[in-house]
């Protein structure tokens, strides 16, 4: 009689799972010639089957935490930049400028790289100093000026943005006050090249009461004959190269991401309760709970699995800043949740799935249209299918709106509200093809394939 049984060394070792053969009760085994093997008893048996299921289980679930895995890569990067802004982090001047110091190669320094940039500059600025030196009176003087002599050359400022100055009253704190820049002229008032509208808020907040009566403004003064080495420029000249030089070039617009930053890390470390900064935190947790990181702008080539880049698509479809917002986070989820269950491969989020699917589920909610799990799972197989990676299909929506404007004669440009057109047409081909007329999901509705009927 033949049966499957567990066989054990004659001092009792146990055989590991994949020595266990068909044998024949009785015959004996040699394995060396030393070893003999006997029959386990019931009990030994027993013993060996939890061992081995036991052994299966704590494989199964070792596999989960194998860090080379990119899910749980995904969840340890989060974990990882979560504790780095826990920690207070700060960096000395000298350590903040150690890129500029990189030592150049054989060819010379990358170009593009911050040593690069910084020497070029460098070297720009000593050619048109050509040997001179700026000194401390070259930097101006800090005076606390009555508004009474404060003055607005109207020829070189533009005119008072009216939204703006209600912006900064509505959101005013003193800490937040920039110093103002002003000219001093030869009968002893100051006009305003830079900082018009900060001085227009002080003046309207001091005559509410809001602002001490005592109160002066804090200003830099430049003396209206002062020359500096490598600029021919004095007074008012000066006064009108500064107003365009800190408007357009020299300040730098913060990015969608660095601003997100700010945000969340505002409700979440610092405990502000911002409605803007608690939006943020909000979105960010959405991110995170689907493995994701927001990261910088960069090319797809160096994006890795589960960065955002982004960054104005997550805020668009929450729809931050509106009453709908909290709902609007269930879009959002859908279109990353979505994501990370079926295209966790793939480098970086797409932003045209970010804004698709999140429009796509969006519009189902408002329609009372529930996305059952079959109706995922279609939707998702259909993208596979078709194009292969979210990518892929946002390219193929791009290029299918191109062959309609060169077909109807109209100008080539992106317009993201054809995504969900695309996707509903696509779809209701692919569910005809799929199930037939037997079985099929609600149809969600847009507007916008009105106007792309044609496509």
């Amino acid at each position: 009689m033949k049966i499957k049984t567990s066989w054990l060394i004659a001092d009792g070792l146990a055989i590991t799972p994949k020595d266990d053969k068909e044998l024949t009760v009785g015959k004996e085994v040699e394995m060396k010639p030393t070893i003999r093997l006997r029959p386990a008893t019931v009990e030994e048996s027993k013993s060996l089957d939890q061992e081995q299921r036991q052994f299966k289980k704590d494989r199964k679930k070792n596999s989960k935490k194998n860090p080379y895995d990119i899910r749980q890569k995904s969840i340890r990067d989060i974990s990882l930049q979560k504790y780095d802004e826990d920690k207070e982090s700060y960096e000395s001047l000298d350590e903040r400028i150690l890129p500029t110091k990189k030592k150049p190669t054989e060819s010379g320094l990358i170009v593009n790289e911050p040593a690069w940039l910084v020497q070029n500059a460098v070297n720009e600025l000593k050619a048109r100093l050509n040997g001179a030196k700026y000194l401390s009176e070259h930097f101006g003087n800090y005076v606390e000026v009555y508004f009474k002599d404060i003055l607005i050359n109207i020829l070189n400022q533009r005119n008072v943005l009216w939204d703006h100055v209600a912006y900064i009253i509505s959101t005013f704190d003193p800490r937040a006050v920039q110093i103002v820049n002003v000219i001093e002229l030869p009968d002893g008032t100051y006009s305003v090249p830079e900082g018009q509208h900060t001085a227009i808020v002080l003046l309207i907040l001091w005559q509410e009461g809001i602002i001490d009566s005592n109160y002066k403004v804090m200003c830099k003064v430049t003396p209206h004959d002062q020359l500096v080495p490598g600029s021919p420029l004095q007074g008012e000249a000066y006064g009108n190269w500064l107003f365009r030089n800190l408007n357009s070039k020299s300040r730098r617009q913060i990015d969608p991401y660095h601003m997100h930053k700010s945000r969340y890390l505002g409700a979440r470390k610092y405990g502000s309760t911002l409605p803007e900064d608690l939006e943020a935190l909000a979105i960010e947790d959405v991110v995170r709970k689907n493995h994701m990181l927001t990261i910088e702008k960069t090319t797809r080539a160096k994006m890795k699995s589960s960065q955002i880049t982004y960054i104005t698509g997550l805020y668009r479809i929450a729809q931050t800043g509106t009453p709908l917002f909290n709902k609007s986070l269930k879009d959002l989820d859908f279109a990353l949740r979505t994501h990370d269950k079926h295209f966790i491969m793939e480098k970086g989020v797409d932003g045209g799935w970010i804004l698709g699917m999140g429009r796509y589920h969006q519009l189902a909610r408002e329609q009372n249209i529930d996305i059952t799990q079959a109706h995922e799972d279609a939707l998702m197989d259909m993208i596979m299918t078709n194009h292969g990676s979210p990518w892929e299909w946002h390219k193929k929506c791009k290029d299918v709106l191109r062959e309609y404007q060169d077909r109807n004669y109209l100008y080539n440009g992106w317009n993201d509200s054809v995504l969900v057109p695309l996707l509903i047409n696509e779809f209701k081909v692919w569910c005809e093809k799929q199930f037939g007329s037997a079985f099929h999901f609600p149809i969600v509705e847009d507007l916008n394939c009105n106007k792309f009927r044609d496509i």
